[in-house]
């Protein structure tokens, strides 16, 4: 497995620094930048050396999703930047949470938003997987989303979709807080294509002895057969120090 940061580009250098293998910054910035500001930040990323193997925070949060109608040309033409710029920084799995833009409500309606989602994501799968990049669908804690909050609530939603690229993200603070078993991750299978980590109650940078029993969900990946990639999404106190302690912990457990 490959240990990962959710960072900025701004952070390379400290992700590099710290030891991980490699940066997951966010996709709705990345698709704001002009076209000069994007070659910068790309410069700036071959120069410091570390790859972008994942992108997360796919879309700005009042997009129109799962409470508004969709914009279908604007939907497309930001899917377009999307998979030409993850293309060129060599991005492999795009993670699709965006809690506040798929939030779904009974004045929209329900099922409407819900079936305006699947649209959405079926399209950018599509997208994006032409240029070889898988989209995840990432589950959020009921406090952060209004659906969508499990593992498995996730794969039944993707089983439900016609014939398109599919991919599952397994974010443990989010399992945690739902108390889902990571039995799961057997079910979810070869549809697992990246994770996020944090501890599962205080969502800080996992430590050894911090109370949560991380050696459980490293033998969980392994006996699933998993062997890709697993990011830091937590709180590290901004302490180059934690981040190093928790790069080189997170990597003796994927390597053990």
């Amino acid at each position: 497995m490959q240990i990962g940061f959710c960072g900025s580009i701004d952070q390379a250098e400290l992700a590099r620094d710290c030891g991980f293998d490699y940066l997951e910054p966010a996709l709705a910035p990345i698709c704001a930048m002009s076209e000069e500001e994007f070659a910068q930040k790309q410069a700036h990323l071959e120069k410091v050396g570390i790859p972008t193997l994942a992108v997360n925070l796919f879309l700005p949060g009042d997009w129109p999703l799962g409470h508004a109608p969709l914009d279908e040309e604007r939907n497309r033409e930001y899917l377009t930047t999307a998979a030409k710029r993850l293309s060129a920084l060599g991005v492999k799995v795009a993670v699709l949470g965006s809690g506040n833009a798929r939030n779904i409500n009974d004045t929209f309606g329900r099922e409407k938003g819900k079936a305006q989602f699947k649209t959405f994501y079926c399209q950018a799968a599509e997208m994006l997987g032409e240029k070889g990049i898988s989209v995840a669908l990432e589950p959020l804690r009921s406090q952060e989303c209004s659906w969508l909050n499990t593992v498995g609530e996730a794969l039944e939603l993707l089983q439900s979709l016609p014939e398109c690229p599919k991919a599952v993200l397994c974010d443990f603070y989010h399992a945690g807080q739902e108390q889902e078993s990571l039995s799961v991750l057997k079910r979810a299978g070869s549809l697992l294509h990246h994770c996020h980590i944090a501890n599962p109650v205080t969502r800080k940078a996992p430590l050894p002895d911090d109370g949560a029993d991380y050696e459980a969900i490293f033998q969980a990946l392994k006996d699933c057969g998993y062997d890709g990639t697993i990011s830091l999404e937590g709180n590290w106190g901004d302490d180059p120090q934690i981040l190093k302690t928790c790069a080189a912990y997170l990597k003796s457990l994927a390597n053990s």
